[in-house]
């Protein structure tokens, strides 16, 4: 989101797929985190390479795992690509969820805020996560 003319990463979500290739559950990452520099970096760069210059900026991206020489530890989520971005916040009710566990924080009024040139009401100190939040996808197997 921009915020006081700042390009700002205010949540990751990392996705899960099932052995059928379906999405089955996304998780809330720390955008703060080393591990997620090059896809924050990333993001970034899109959506101002798209022209994003107030509001919200929904970016998706996919991007290899670089682990540790055993194999054990991510090191880093490496050579991100884009999937989509749109001039939005992230569906699904993620801002929701978001909003509940980043302190001080409301995308809503915020993004209200941003596209009338006004400062944030709300900015957090950090975009750390304070609590673990899932979003779970339930497909249905069978048709009718």
């Amino acid at each position: 989101m921009v915020l006081s003319s700042e390009m700002v990463v205010t949540d990751i979500w990392k996705y899960h797929k099932n052995k059928q290739a379906r999405y089955n559950m996304a998780e809330i990452c720390d955008p703060t985190d080393p591990v997620m520099k090059y896809v924050v970096q990333y993001a970034k760069a899109v959506a101002e390479a798209v022209g994003i210059l107030c509001g919200a900026a929904h970016v998706e991206v996919k991007a290899r795992k670089k682990h540790n020489a055993e194999g054990t530890n991510i090191l880093a989520y490496r050579d991100p690509v884009m999937i989509e971005v749109g001039a939005r916040l992230s569906g699904g009710r993620k801002a929701s969820m978001t909003q509940s566990v980043v302190k001080d924080w409301n995308p809503f009024s915020n993004l209200i805020l941003s596209h009338c040139g006004e400062d944030t009401v709300e900015r957090p100190i950090s975009f750390k996560p304070q609590a673990f939040v899932r979003h779970l996808f339930l497909p249905i197997e069978q048709s009718g």
